[in-house]
């Protein structure tokens, strides 16, 4: 009876605590049971806290090095699998070194089954499409962990130097700021015009069409941007826990216009069967996008009960849940999964940086803040009525109130200073040469072990992304990240059958640029500066033979 081999691996041994290990070996049993011609091998491995980015999986005593060395011995042979719950499993090494692992594997006969996505890879098959399946796969793994890793490295660096010449931070700002933090007379007039409007009751259309009429050309040209101004703590000078800009707004007025925008939704627990269930939320109505299954169409080439059916991807896609349930919310767009994680990994790096520099705010960090300071200025505006009071009634209940009061506030300050030291870390500016390097460099090391930490386990990323507030919002076919530096917003284009692929069009405000995305359900994102280019693009693959 051939053997099937399981390989599991987290990064951290944090995560072996949670649920990332029960879940892959839930897949692995499922797999069992519905192969029951093959037999779990002895020589399955678990290779616990570590780092499929660094190789240390495929140091002498790992697990997938036994695996390996089992493989070459004949212990595992021809006709056996290998059990994985996504390519990621092996490894996020570069993709000449994956594609050399994974090839070592197949050549000798081993098929690779991902349970994630239910598909088995043999030598055969990657001579046809699953080379470019896995390509694809391999890219984005390593790609993407790569990608922070020289983000945060640069940050670093940058502000390192630019901390030694004594100059300020760059940051991307909002429309209301100049490049130096400061408030625009016009912009900051209308932006607080939408606000007093919005605590008015006004909603966000009304609100977009007063500022047109009134501002003209700097007036935003859709609803969403407003409740962007409506969240964001650009409104309080902030960035990623930085005080940098000019506040537009008090501390208790931000509180206010949070507690209206969240009055104004209705927020439902979203089910958690996909691992991007609760982050993706309806612009219109705040619920959670349910993400569903559709089985594949069959083809003359896969007809239903053949290999090549099986070998077609499920089909997964999002709704708004208010929608599907009774229609009591008019956003009936449909968004393909894939198109979301694209959204995902476009918008959440700045955010999952500012998490391992220790610089982000979680949501319940954020709700203690707030409640905090808008008891702190309640108090403070409470004290010296109570003492005239009681100056000018000489009742000693006033006096006492009043002294309470003081204590509470004592006990406020001590927490906010508390809270406001997790979330600013400045570095010492006192320090030698010496040991100004030293620290940023013990900041960098421990910023970027966190960093690979949280990224090494892309479930566990997106559960602390959902933890720091992080949400994707759709609006009909646009959709676009509140905690994303850039602004951008995504629209979703028709699905291209010929190519293969979903075509998404990308706006960045801040330079007015336009790039198109062509985005598959598995393969590597073509993109251009225009729809026009992409599509040549597209063609000269299709003619290669490389669209799905």
């Amino acid at each position: 009876m051939p053997k099937a081999i399981s390989y599991v691996r987290f990064s951290s041994m944090q995560q072996g605590r949670g649920s990332t290990v029960e879940r892959q070996e839930q897949m692995i049993q499922e797999w069992l049971r519905s192969h029951p011609d093959y037999e779990l091998s002895h020589l399955s491995r678990v290779d616990e806290g570590l780092s499929g980015y660094k190789a240390k999986h495929l140091a002498e005593g790992a697990g997938l090095k036994a695996i390996q060395d089992a493989i070459k011995d004949g212990q595992i042979a021809a006709g056996d699998v290998l059990l994985v719950e996504a390519v990621d499993r092996l490894g996020r090494l570069k993709h000449v070194e994956m594609t050399k692992l994974i090839g070592d594997i197949l050549n000798a006969g081993v098929d690779i089954v991902t349970l994630e996505d239910n598909q088995r890879y043999d030598i055969g098959r990657m001579n046809t499409d699953g080379a470019w399946l896995l390509t694809g796969k391999i890219q984005q793994a390593h790609s993407y962990s790569d990608s922070l890793s020289r983000r945060l490295k640069k940050s670093y660096e940058s502000r390192r130097e630019k901390a030694k010449r004594g100059e300020p931070i760059k940051i991307a700002k909002a429309q209301w700021l100049d490049q130096n933090g400061k408030l625009k007379e016009q912009e900051s007039v209308m932006v607080r015009k939408a606000i007093e409007l919005y605590k008015e009751g006004k909603g966000t259309r009304a609100i977009v069409a007063i500022l047109q009429n009134e501002f003209g050309d700097i007036a935003p040209k859709d609803a969403k941007s407003i409740s962007r101004w409506m969240t964001t703590r650009a409104l309080l000078g902030e960035w990623q826990g930085y005080k940098v800009f000019d506040a537009l707004v008090e501390h208790s007025e931000f509180v206010e216009i949070q507690q209206l925008f969240e009055s104004r939704r209705l927020v439902g627990k979203p089910p958690e069967s996909f691992f991007m269930s609760g982050l993706v939320k309806c612009g219109h109505c705040g619920k959670a996008f349910n993400i569903r299954r559709q089985k594949p169409k069959a083809t003359k080439a896969a007809p239903i009960g053949s290999q090549e059916y099986a070998n077609k991807p499920q089909i997964l896609y999002a709704n708004c849940r208010s929608y599907l349930k009774n229609k009591s919310c008019d956003n009936n767009a449909t968004w393909p999964l894939e198109v979301l994680e694209y959204i995902l990994h476009q918008t959440s790096g700045d955010l999952l940086i500012g998490i391992a520099e220790g610089r982000a705010i979680s949501q319940a960090a954020s709700k203690e803040l707030n409640e905090l300071e808008a008891e702190r200025v309640t108090i403070k505006n409470q004290i010296p009525r109570l003492l005239k009071a009681y100056v000018l009634t000489d009742d000693e209940s006033y006096f006492k109130q009043g002294a309470a009061h003081k204590e509470r506030l004592v006990v406020i300050e001590e927490k906010i200073k508390a809270l406001s030291q997790k979330i600013v870390k400045p570095i010492n500016g006192k320090l030698s040469y010496e040991e100004s390097e030293l620290q940023y460099n013990q900041h960098h090391e421990k910023a970027q072990n966190e960093l690979n930490r949280i990224c090494a386990d892309e479930k566990m990323m997106k559960s602390v992304l959902k933890m720091y507030g992080y949400t994707i919002q759709i609006d009909a076919r646009q959709a676009y990240c509140p905690e994303s530096s850039q602004a951008e917003t995504f629209t979703l284009g028709k699905r291209k059958q010929k190519y293969g692929c979903y075509v998404v069009e990308i706006c960045y405000p801040e330079n007015d640029q336009i790039r198109f995305a062509a985005i598959r359900r598995a393969g590597p994102v073509t993109w251009d500066y225009t729809e026009a280019d992409l599509i040549v693009k597209l063609e000269n693959q299709r003619l290669a033979g490389l669209c799905l």
